[in-house]
C-alpha cells in the first residue's frame, strides 16, 4: 500500500478549489489537485533532484535570504557583486532567485559573488 488514501487525488472541484506550492512543494499541490498523476510528480521530482544535483557539481553555489532592505538596493547589492567579481577576473553571478514577501528574497549565484 503506498500509505495515500482512497480519496488522493482529488477530482477536480471536489472540496479542493486551488492548490498552491514553493520549489518542489509545486509538484505536491499539482498531485494533489489532480493536475498531474502522484507518480508522474514522483518522476518529475526525480529528473529535477537529479539536473539540481548536477548544476550543484558543475558550479560551487548557493542561496541566501535577505530581508528587510528594498528591493531595489538588494538589485543594487547584486550588480555590485558581479562587478566586483569581473573586475577580479572572476566569473561570478548574483540575481534575485525568489521573491519571499515585501522586502525579503532569495539571492541566488556563486559563491564567490555571494
Amino acid at each position: 500500500s503506498s500509505g495515500i488514501n482512497a480519496e488522493w487525488p482529488l477530482r477536480p472541484g471536489e472540496r479542493c478549489v486551488a492548490t498552491a506550492g514553493f520549489s518542489v512543494g509545486e509538484l505536491t499541490a499539482l498531485a494533489f489537485s489532480g493536475a498531474v498523476s502522484l507518480e508522474d510528480a514522483f518522476s518529475i521530482v526525480r529528473v529535477r533532484a537529479k539536473a539540481m544535483h548536477d548544476a550543484s557539481t558543475d558550479v560551487s553555489s548557493g542561496m541566501i535570504n535577505v530581508r528587510g532592505l528594498k528591493i531595489t538596493q538588494i538589485e543594487e547589492m547584486c550588480l555590485a557583486a558581479e562587478d566586483q567579481c569581473k573586475s577580479e577576473g572572476v566569473d561570478g553571478v548574483a540575481v534575485i532567485g525568489n521573491y519571499l514577501y515585501p522586502n525579503a528574497v532569495t539571492v541566488s549565484g556563486s559563491d564567490y559573488a555571494l
